[in-house]
């Protein structure tokens, strides 16, 4: 058994530890061995998905491989119990969510949000689900007129979210809440690498994407690594709006930058997008550039010049 486990570390071992991203024991006893080999198996996860879909993941058992390891070695155990160890995160995961307004309320504040009208269902006792009747309770108690639950897959309250069995009684009942309570309900949720058909992009059963009346996909724009774009995957109560960019700026931070020439498939790589014309891209500078205040009228102008966008083109933006 444990031979097996150090040449399954080994093989993913010399593929991930030059990345530096992964730190390994020597393993000298069996609790490294162990961590080494959770360690290994959280590498594999990484380069199977998506960043932005094991961050929780990584992060809980990261910080809960160690202990496991551990435990396993002081009382003389050669595995990991897989419910045990599923318990040990879910008791990461709480503490996380009791930590929520150290978190959050900073990132609400850089964005003028009135913190006092932002609240939580506290989860410390009891997980939260999409038919849970604290939902309603809450909103009901605070008049709220939004509600966000985000991810969709941590609310599922263990329904296969692949299954129309499973989440069409759950959106059902959301949906009542949302009826009763004239409250917008807000889903956030993941998408899948299969490609294809918006409405088979998002994880999970197509009656998730079924069920809501506004679907809005977030995605990279080509022409800039700090830019994304909001864009109407489906309106079922109105025309759909048009495409939105924002800038996620490591200095200045998000900032929206106004309406963007780009289609829902362009965004989700169905379709090349095409390149940014003279006009878009004057509008982008200006945006951006006025993001945080005034900028004098020649600083603007050399701007320009800097991006190949000429003086006509610029003041026809303005």
């Amino acid at each position: 058994m444990m031979l097996a486990l150090y040449a399954k570390t080994c093989a993913i071992r010399s593929r991930v530890e030059s990345k530096h991203l992964f730190i390994f024991k020597d393993a000298n006893t069996r609790g490294e061995l162990v961590y080494n080999f959770i360690l290994s198996q959280l590498a594999k996860l990484a380069e199977e998905g998506p960043r932005e879909e094991i961050y929780s993941t990584f992060i809980a058992l990261f910080l809960t491989a160690p202990y496991i390891a551990w435990k396993a070695e002081s009382e003389g155990r050669f595995w990991v119990n897989k419910s045990e160890f599923d318990n040990h995160v879910k008791e990461f995961q709480k503490i996380n969510e009791r930590h929520f307004p150290d978190i959050c309320k900073p990132r609400l504040e850089q964005l003028g949000a009135d913190c006092d009208r932002v609240h939580v269902i506290d989860e410390g006792e009891r997980s939260l689900s999409l038919a849970d009747e604290r939902i309603e309770q809450a909103i009901i108690r605070m008049d709220a007129k939004l509600f966000i639950l985000d991810p969709l897959q941590a609310y599922l309250g263990g329904a296969d979210m692949h299954s129309a069995n499973g989440v069409r009684p759950l959106m059902k009942a959301l949906g009542a809440v949302a009826e009763r309570t004239h409250c917008a309900i807000v889903i956030i949720g993941h998408l899948n690498k299969k490609g294809g058909k918006v409405q088979y992009r998002g994880l999970g059963s197509i009656d998730i994407f079924a069920a809501a009346r506004s679907v809005l996909t977030v995605g990279r724009i080509n022409i800039d690594e700090n830019m994304r774009a909001v864009a109407h995957g489906k309106s079922n109560l109105a025309p759909p709006g048009p495409s939105l960019a924002f800038g996620l700026d490591p200095i200045g931070g998000f900032s929206w930058l106004g309406e963007h020439d780009i289609t829902i498939d362009e965004l989700l790589g169905n379709k090349k997008q095409q390149p940014e014309g003279q006009f878009s891209k004057a509008r982008r500078l200006i945006e951006t550039a006025l993001a945080n205040g005034p900028v004098p009228a020649v600083d603007m102008m050399q701007m320009a010049e800097e991006q190949g966008i000429s003086a006509k083109t610029l003041h026809r933006a303005i």
